[in-house]
């Protein structure tokens, strides 16, 4: 589905800026332009990259040593 109009981006490509670091609005738009033209899809554009940023926070889970890495910082359980 599109998310921009304007320069044809699509969700998808929007979920794959975000999973690869462009964890802002403003880091997207700098890629892909998406929201920059006419701006009607900036409110949605906005929700989309927050939803899917904070989707992505567990960045590894290990079942062998139960362990999980988040924002940078591990959490160990014995």
């Amino acid at each position: 589905m599109l998310m921009c109009l304007c320069y044809g981006v699509s969700c998808k490509e929007i979920k794959n800026l975000v999973n690869q670091g462009f964890d802002t609005t403003e880091s997207v738009q700098e890629q892909c332009l998406a929201g920059t033209g006419c701006g009607c899809c900036l409110d949605a554009l906005e929700k989309l990259v927050e939803a899917e940023a904070n989707s992505t926070k567990f960045t590894q889970i290990t079942t062998s040593h139960a362990t999980a890495e988040q924002d940078n910082s591990l959490i160990q359980y014995p």
